[in-house]
């Protein structure tokens, strides 16, 4: 890999942050909060995973604006906008009295954060990383999981000894200073608003690309002129000759693998009701939590070297033998290691909910179309993400047991090999 220069690390920096304090503290350690609020208020478990189905389903809408409403000149704006509005609705939720506030307050968050969300921060990844995509990526979304590790022990111990309520002021303060680099940085939407290219390009390079973007312009300019018939749009040398033809096909095909990842990392932030439900600690619980975040980061980070070297379809379907290992684990064995264990290989999940869907969009539609394909495949992910959450709480509530929860685990796995080698099928047919 060649040698990166200190604004490049400052952008993978910035974006860190923001990933950890938008999805790290605001969705992935909310299964700590679920059993103390439900005992609080005197509510089920279902009613308070309700919040974050809330958050979720606007931090999707608030990636689809993201992918309309970004543009250099409003990019710092749209950060600060972000981070202030996340930050004092966190703080908020410790003075809330019943779930109902709870639920205006996590619409609020939700969408605020899903502005520099996952959608934000892979489309600056794409502008500023043209060489090591994966890797690249993998690292900005893995910051999500490490967070959470992290932290998952320390607001589990801050609950127990002082309550929820100052757990959430802690997280507030904690998303201060993870959104603070991407404020006061100085970077930009792309390298070229700072004087920069992208990494892996060189300026020789960028100067060909701007040449043939003005020769083609002109083509089309000089075609345009003698009559559309000989240079139909979307013929090569034009403009529209540069983007891909969007299948709808294959649009729906990753959108379902997309979901399907939504459906699988949802069991995650109920592992500290998955351990009470087999007779285990509250220990327990956030050790699964935390052996999952931390199988969060380092299983984006694998996914995203593995692409970069076999491909993303045998990345991915690697990433999904281990996921099913995971679900097992859990099923037929209720010790406390294997218990943890399960947790870690489920974590994995979360590498083909966010890099292998990146990777997939990235490359089954092209650079010039991700920023248009992408929110809507995002926005499955999320919106499945946060329903089944939901749902699995009141499954629980209903049946007193996760089982149900893992067989459909199960059925999850199966479509999302389907979806893969349907892609790869589809891709290569509409190629021919």
């Amino acid at each position: 890999m060649m040698k990166m220069k200190a604004r490049y690390i400052m952008v993978l920096a910035a974006l860190c942050g923001a990933t950890a304090a938008g999805v790290g503290l605001t969705t992935n350690i909310a299964g700590l909060f679920f059993t103390p609020i439900a005992e609080s208020f005197g509510v089920g478990r279902g009613s308070v995973s309700l919040t974050m189905t809330l958050c979720n389903l606007l931090f999707a809408v608030g990636g689809v604006v993201t992918g309309r409403l970004l543009s250099e000149k409003r990019f710092r704006s749209v950060l600060i906008f972000s981070a202030a509005v996340t930050v004092c609705a966190t703080a908020l939720l410790a003075m809330c009295n019943n779930v109902w506030l709870m639920y205006a307050l996590n619409i609020i968050r939700g969408f605020s954060t899903g502005l520099t969300g996952v959608v934000m921060t892979t489309m600056v990844v794409n502008n500023w990383f043209h060489a090591s995509n994966g890797t690249m990526t993998s690292i900005v979304m893995g910051c999500s999981g490490l967070a959470s590790a992290i932290f998952s022990p320390i607001f589990s111990s801050i609950i127990q000894a002082v309550g929820w309520r100052t757990a959430y002021l802690v997280s507030a303060g904690l998303m201060v200073l993870l959104y603070l680099p991407l404020i006061l940085l100085p970077i930009g939407f792309t390298p070229a608003f700072v004087g920069d290219i992208p990494y892996g390009e060189t300026e020789r390079s960028m100067e060909i690309a701007a040449a043939k973007a003005a020769a083609n312009a002109a083509g089309s300019t000089a075609a345009t002129k003698k009559g559309a018939a000989k240079n139909p749009a979307g013929a090569e040398g034009s403009p529209a000759g540069n983007r891909t033809k969007v299948s709808l096909a294959l649009v729906l095909i990753v959108a379902l693998y997309a979901t399907m990842g939504g459906l699988l990392t949802a069991v995650v932030q109920h592992f500290p009701g998955v351990s009470e439900s087999y007779g285990l600690g509250a220990g327990v619980g956030a050790a699964m939590l935390s052996a999952s975040m931390i199988a969060n980061t380092s299983g984006k980070l694998i996914l995203g070297v593995l692409i970069d070297h076999i491909g993303v379809k045998k990345g991915i379907l690697t990433m999904v033998a281990a996921i099913t290992l995971g679900i097992l684990a859990i099923l037929f064995i209720h010790a406390g290691f294997a218990l943890i264990l399960g947790a870690a290989l489920i974590g994995l999940a979360y590498s083909i909910a966010t890099v292998g869907v990146v990777m997939m969009t990235r490359e089954t539609f092209g650079v010039e179309n991700y920023g248009t394909v992408y929110p809507i495949v995002s926005l499955c992910t999320t919106v499945s993400y946060a329903i089944y959450a939901a749902m699995i709480g009141f499954i629980y509530d209903h049946l007193q047991s996760y089982t149900l929860i893992f067989w459909l685990m199960i059925i999850f796995i199966g479509i999302t090999v389907l979806c893969v080698f349907l892609t790869q099928q589809k891709k290569a047919a509409s190629q021919k």
